[in-house]
Order: C-alpha cells, then structure tokens, then sequence
C-alpha cells in the first residue's frame, strides 16, 4: 500500500479512536507502519492525546521511539494534562523514558516561558492531574518559584480549587507581594471566587485595587449578605469581617437601600471611612468597625447633615481613635455605642484646651450645669456606653442627657473623679482601673432601685462611700486593689441582696481581741519615716477601721466574700455568721497562722481558699500544694478540733467456725492466756479485750522500710468469739461489723471438706460485711501426722474463694496449734503479725471529707 494512503488510513484511525483499524493495520503492515508512526511531523501520539484515545495511546506507546517529541502544543504529556485525561497520563508514566520538567517561572504578563504539564493542569483545573505530577516530582512542593509559577496559571484561568490545593499541599512561605499579584490576577479576570480564596490568605483590599476593580469585589461581598427573620423588623446583614479591607466604595452600598440594614466589618484593616458610612445611610440600624485601624472619624458634611435617624448600634472598639465628632452625640436613635480600647482622651464637646481648666467647669453638682446638656448631646435613648481602656481624665457634663441609660463601662482609664448622680435606670456601671480617691453623694437617690453590678476596683479609695452602701439592689459590689483600711458601720448597709462582695488587696487589718489581751506583747515605739511601713499603713483621718459584717443584711444573701492580700491576723467574727457563704477567700493575709475553729459553723462553705499562708492547727497535706488540699477536708479537721477528738485505735476481731475448730483456745492464746483446760461449747457470744503491741518489733517483724515518723501504735482489739452450733448461726449476722476483721477457723483434720464447709461463712460475711477483711485459719496442725497436704489446701483457697466468685476479701492462709498437753503453740506468732498488718490497712470512707481514712487512729469524741 502507498504510503500516502496508509499515513491517511492511520491518522483516521488515530483521531477516531477506531482501536480495531488500528490493530489490523498494525499487524497488516507492520513493516511499513513503524516508520510512518515514528516520524516526528506526522504526531499520532500527540494526536491521541489531544482526542484522549487511551487504547490508542496504549498501541502506540510500544511503536513510538520519543515519547518526549515537542509540538506546537508541548509533549503528549503536556497535551494529556491540558485537557484533563487522567487516565492517559497513567499510561504516559509507565514509559520509564517519560520527563516530567519542574515548572518555570512565569514573566509579569502571565505567559509562560515553556509549555509545562504542571500549568497546564493548574490553568485547566485539574486537581487530580496535578497531584499525580507531584507524586512523580515531589520536590516541586518544597521550592518557592515552582509553586508561584502554578498558582499564577491556576489565578488566570480562575481555579480556586487548584490554588486551595496548592495552598494546603507546599511548605512555602509564600510572599504579599506575590498574594498582591494575585489578587490584581483574579481582579482583572473577574473572578470573585479566587478574590475570596486570597483575601482568607492574607491579601489586601487596597484602596488602589477598588478604584481599579471595585466591581469585582462587590460582586465578591454581595454573597456576605444575607437576610435576617428573627428581629421585629426583617433586616438584610452585610457581614464582611476579615476581608482585609483598607477603603471602602460606595457602591458597596447602593443596591442595599430598601430595607434595615446591618453592616458588620470587623476585623479588616480600615483607616478611614466613607462619609456615607454612617451619617449618609438612612436605614442603617446597626454597624460594626470593631478591630480596624481608624484614627479618626469624620463628621458630616455640612450639605449632606445625619439621616442615619435608624442607627440603634454603633461599635468602633479596638481602633486607634484619638477623638469622635459630637455629630456622635446628635443620632438619637443610638442605644448601644461601643468606643472601647481606643486612644481617647477626652469626649465631646470637651477638647484638648478645656481639659486644663477646673473640674467644676465639667461636672454637674447641685447647682445648676454651665452647658446647656440638650444643645450638645441627644443621645436620650442610649442604654449601654462602653468607653474602657482609653485615656479619659474627664467625662463631660453630657452624660446625664441619657437619662435611659443601663450599662455605664468606663474602666482602665485615668478619671480622677466621677459625675454627680443622676436619674436613669443604671444596672451594672464598671469604675475599676482609674484614678479615683473619692465618691459623690447622691447614688442611693437615683440608683438604689436599678444598680446590681457595681465596679470600683483598683482605684485609690480609702473609705466606702455610705450612699453606695444604700444601694438594696446591688449583689456584686468589687472594691479590690484599693486602700480600704476597713468597713463602713454596720447601721449604714442596706443592701439586702448582696451575693459577692471583694475586698481583696486593701489594707483591712484585723489582730483580734486573743493578740490584744496577751499578757507578754511587746510594745514598740516607731518613728515616722518614709520608708517606714507603720508610718505608710496608718489611716488617715475619717478613714473607716472597723471589720465588722452587717450580718443581719447579709447573713442570707452573701455567697461569696474575698479578703485576700489584706492584713488580716484573724478572721473577724461576724463572719462566722454569715450562714449563705459559699466561697471564702483569705489567701496570702501572711500574719495569720491561725484557723479559727468557729468556721465550721459556714455550713454551705463549698471553698476555702488559704494560698500562701502557714497554718499551725493544720496537717501540711491539707494545706497548698498538696493533693488532700479540699475545703471539705480543712473543716472536717477543724470540726474534730471542736470536738476534741483523739485518734482511737481500736477496732473488733471476731473469730468464726463451726462447732469445735477452736476458736475459744486461739481466743486464749493469741491474748496469752493459758487454753482452757476443758472443752465447754461456746453460747452465743463471749468478748474479750487484746492489745497487740506495735512499735519497733513490730515494725521489724513486718519488715517495713518506711520513715521512722510512720506510726506502728498499739492497737486494741474486742475480741468477739462466736458459738459455733447451728443454732446460733441464725443470730450470728446481727452482730457481723462491716469494718471488722475476721478470723475463720477450720480443723485441718477435715481437709477438702472442711474448706467446703467454708462456703456458708464467708458468703454470710460478704453479705452482711462487705467491707470486711477476712483470714483464714486452720486449727490443730499438731495433729496431722502428713502435713504435705497443707499445700493442696492453700491451692484450693486461692482459687475458690475469690472476690470475683462473690467472696469477701482474704487476706492469708495460717495454720496453727495450740496442743494444751505439751504447751506447744506453733504459728500464733505469725497470726499475730499479719493481724496487726491487716487491721493497719484497713480504711473506711468519710462522707463529709469525701475521702478516705485507716480505721486504726481514725479519731473520735474524748
């Protein structure tokens, strides 16, 4: 066949992927095939690809020599990853001669230098591709210049899946000035989704780029808006936060003009703002700017005026804000202004010049106010004004226009002094972290039926004033930090429902009428000095130095009370009766040493807090830094003190068995009384007194290495020893003790079946003492002339009795004799140890402490 019509016939057969034309030429004219199919301009393999024929490409990878030959497309590769044929680019890899070049940078106009599977698949969209090619060239991931190159083709065409693959797959630190470049990219491409993916990477929403582009970001923001159903009043919410905006466009906002609107932009990086934003947006209701960068905030213009007459919420916290505009103060829709940690230093209509003149020319006392309150502020509805954390050293007359004013928060600033009283519903107001040494009068007049939250803490105050003290509705007043020396008279409080009160880190000092009365006090005679501390912690003249409670007032109302970092060298008595206290707080008061055991009259006291003292009437491990450091745990010792209680060691033995294993004659002999010298059955019960000696033989005998300082006392035992006839045994489990030990007695002449008999007793002890500890004991081992039995015994014990068969404790196998023929006792005195082992082990649970104690010098009532 000619070789024009052949090229023809397989060029058709190539391009129409028809695989059997393919074949029969192939095996037809296999001899003149192969050099029309190697021949670089014919391309079948180029062509294959192109149409994504893989059976194709599969015939043709076993003729093809250059499985690398260029075309004006790039390689078959190339070609395979642009179009996205996955399967194809499977195939090609098995070719051990296939390159796979690293991509090359791309020059500014986004053209690339070299025609490179990696862009193809990224200005494609293949994300599948382009991790197969990572996994063939892994080192691509590590190198800055490879993955800027596919992140630029992937931003042409728009593929934000691509980059957010890319993003997730390379270590790179990738540059702003390359995010910047992107972003003008995707800008100039329309493409708001990629706009999205680079603002969440870091780029910024330059002032440059909007004039430039705004269209494509508003289209960006527009999928932030959203509709809002629960309110009253249906609104839309424009919630861009974090876009890394530094200017805004009107044009955000044009198309949002026909219904409430809410605008949150929190987070993103604005200086400065439209004028529009808010003064020109009549149905704005709420707007959000917390967490920018602006200095100042620009009034209205004077052509344009305020018809923001919606706005309700207004939040400029966290900004860098020296000063607002009184046009602020004239929106009198505002009921929540938020101007938190910014940079103020004084509040409409005040100024930098007027702050140097006399305080009375800003503060409203009885008289008559030098401003007209109406003229400058209007702001009637407000109900919350947050100005924390800013440079205030005065706040202005205006204040008392908001006369519907509850939430009042103006701490760390530097106030030397506060406002008069005046009338508004004021709940919770927030003073702690200024300057103030002193209050006016007049808050019981307009806030004693409102104020519940009342903040005065780390000021300089050295008295309370007594018209905060008649406030009935506060329940949490804090006074820490200040220079308190002590508490107002008991007459003047009427706060009935005070709950926490914190009077922590003043300089209350209370010694007590126990330190004023010792006989042998030593006097001291100080003089004055500066650097004297008796001198410094004197109280000035008027300042309260009296520690006592209104226990009356709040002896049902306080819960919690923190006297921590005083100069407390006893706890004032009337606090003893505040029965509500749930929480004490008495930490680092370091002249106390001292618990008083009246505490324990706090029956609802859930927390006792004692860090950094040194308690003498207390054990070290209940104090800090140990694991026993719980309030239920300090009382329970302070009530045992009350109670002069002593520790007692002493708990019951009874000795168990049927009828005549014993138990009578090892009564005898482990208290070392001689056994008796007839049998006489036992009736009922007969008790008997036993002290086994502890101490250092003990100690020894037990082999125990522990500190010397480890108790080894005496411990006395009420022997109870049972009857042992059926008819008794009925009577038996009323007298069982749940923390006692027993001894259970068998004789050992009975072997197999005398453990059987066993059963009966340890079930009845498990049953009626569950707690209780149990040794088994064999009796009359001197009469067993073959005692290569015993083994077999202990075998048995071990493995029937068990706790996971249902059966109490054991704690050991002894066997014992006590011939009264020849005196012979043999194993009483290992009895004797592992009985004083055992019963110092055993512990029983306390309620009240919720932990656990050893019943041997647990204590008890003297």
């Amino acid at each position: 066949m000619e070789d024009r019509i052949l090229l023809q016939m397989l060029r058709t057969a190539v391009r129409e992927g028809d695989l059997n034309r393919m074949t029969s030429l192939l095996r037809d004219y296999h001899g003149e095939v192969e050099p029309i199919l190697n021949e670089p301009r014919n391309q079948f393999m180029h062509d294959a690809c192109r149409f994504g024929h893989e059976q194709i490409v599969i015939q043709l990878t076993g003729y093809t020599d250059d499985i690398n030959a260029d075309s004006p497309e790039g390689p078959p590769l190339t070609i395979a990853c642009r179009h996205g044929y996955m399967s194809i680019v499977d195939v090609l890899f098995t070719r051990s001669d296939l390159k796979l070049d690293l991509p090359l940078t791309m020059d500014a106009d986004q053209k690339e230098i070299q025609k490179c599977p990696f862009h193809e698949a990224a200005a494609s969209g293949w994300t599948e591709i382009l991790e197969a090619l990572f996994e063939q060239r892994p080192e691509a991931l590590q190198q800055n210049a490879c993955m800027e190159s596919i992140l630029l083709s992937a931003c042409s065409r728009g593929h934000d899946c691509v980059m957010e693959y890319c993003w997730r797959m390379t270590s790179c630190d990738l540059s702003q000035s390359l995010l910047q470049r992107l972003v003008d990219i995707a800008c100039h491409g329309n493409f708001p989704n990629v706009l999205r993916l680079l603002v969440s990477k870091g780029a910024h929403i330059t002032a440059d780029l909007l004039l430039r582009y705004h269209k494509v970001v508003t289209e960006m923001l527009s999928e932030r808006v959203s509709k809002l159903t629960e309110a009253q009043e249906p609104s839309l919410l424009l919630n861009w936060d974090a876009y890394n905006l530094q200017a805004l466009h009107s044009d955000f906002f044009t198309e949002f003009n026909t219904q409430p609107l809410q605008i949150s932009l929190c987070d993103n990086l604005l200086t400065a703002l439209l004028n529009v934003v808010p003064w020109g947006l009549p149905n704005l209701v709420a707007l959000n700017l917390k967490g920018n960068q602006l200095v100042c905030l620009d009034p209205p213009l004077k052509s344009e005026g305020i018809i923001c007459h919606s706005l309700a919420q207004l939040n400029l916290s966290h900004n860098r804000l020296r000063s607002v505009p009184v046009e602020l103060f004239h929106i009198p829709s505002l009921r929540t202004l938020d101007l938190s940690h910014n940079h103020l230093e004084f509040l409409p209509p005040l100024s930098q010049k007027e702050l140097r003149v006399s305080k009375s020319y800003f503060y409203v006392g009885s008289g008559s106010s030098s401003f007209d309150l109406s003229s400058s502020w209007l702001t009637s509805e407000l109900c919350n004004l947050d100005l924390s954390h800013n440079c205030l050293k005065r706040l202005p007359n205006q204040l008392q226009v908001c006369e519907k004013l509850q939430h009042l928060n103006v701490s760390f600033n530097s106030l030397g002094s506060f406002p008069s009283p005046w009338q508004c519903p004021l709940k919770s107001l927030d003073l702690s972290h200024n300057r103030l040494d002193d209050l006016s009068e007049g808050w019981d007049n307009c806030w004693t039926k409102t104020l519940n939250e009342l903040n005065l803490s780390s000021n300089a105050l050295m008295n309370i004033n007594q018209s905060v003290c008649r406030l009935s509705e506060l329940y949490s007043l804090n006074l820490s930090s200040n220079q308190l020396m002590g508490l107002p008279p008991v007459e003047w409080w009427l706060s009935q429902n005070l709950t926490h009160l914190d009077l922590s880190s003043n300089r209350i000092k209370y010694i007590g009428k126990s330190s004023s009365s010792n006989p042998r006090k030593i006097f001291r005679i100080m003089f004055p000095s500066r650097n004297n501390e008796a001198f410094m912690a004197s109280p000035s003249p008027g300042a309260h130095t009296s520690v006592k409670f209104p226990v009356k007032l709040m002896k049902n109302s306080l819960i919690s009370l923190n006297l921590s970092r005083n100069h407390l060298r006893e706890i004032p008595p009337s606090i003893y009766e505040l029965t509500s206290l749930n929480r004490l707080d008495i930490s680092h008061n370091t002249e106390m040493t001292f618990l008083p055991l009246d505490l324990t009259k706090l029956k609802k006291l859930q927390t006792l807090c004692i860090d950094g003292l040194s308690i003498s009437n207390l054990p070290k491990n209940l104090q800090r830094g140990s694991v026993l450091y719980k309030t239920k745990s300090i009382l329970a010792n302070l009530k045992h003190q009350l109670r002069r209680s002593v520790p007692y060691y002493g708990m019951k033995l009874m000795l168990v068995g049927s009828e005549g294993t014993g138990k009578t004659t090892l009564s005898a002999c482990l208290r070392g009384k001689p056994p008796p010298k007839h049998n006489v059955a036992t009736v009922g019960v007969e008790m008997a007194d036993w002290r086994l000696h502890g101490g250092d033989s003990m100690r020894q005998k037990l082999k125990d290495s522990s500190s010397r300082s480890e108790s080894f006392p005496d411990i006395n035992f009420c022997v109870w020893d049972f009857a042992g006839q059926k008819e008794f045994t009925v009577t038996h489990k009323v007298f069982l003790s749940r923390y006692g030990l027993y001894l259970l007695l068998f004789d050992l002449r009975t072997h197999a079946q005398g453990i059987r008999n066993l059963r009966s007793w340890l079930l009845d002890i498990r049953a009626h003492a569950e707690k209780s500890q149990v040794i088994i004991v064999g009796t009359h081992l001197d009469c067993l002339t073959d005692r290569s039995s015993i083994g077999k015994l202990h075998a048995q014990i071990r493995e029937e009795f068990t706790q996971q068969n249902g059966y109490p404790s054991i704690k050991g196998f002894f066997e014992v004799s006590c011939s009264k023929g020849t005196g012979l006792l043999e194993g009483i005195e290992e009895l004797k140890v592992k009985i004083y082992e055992t019963a110092r082990k055993i512990e029983v649970y306390i309620p009240s402490q919720s932990s656990k104690e050893t019943l041997i010098g647990r204590k008890v009532l003297s």
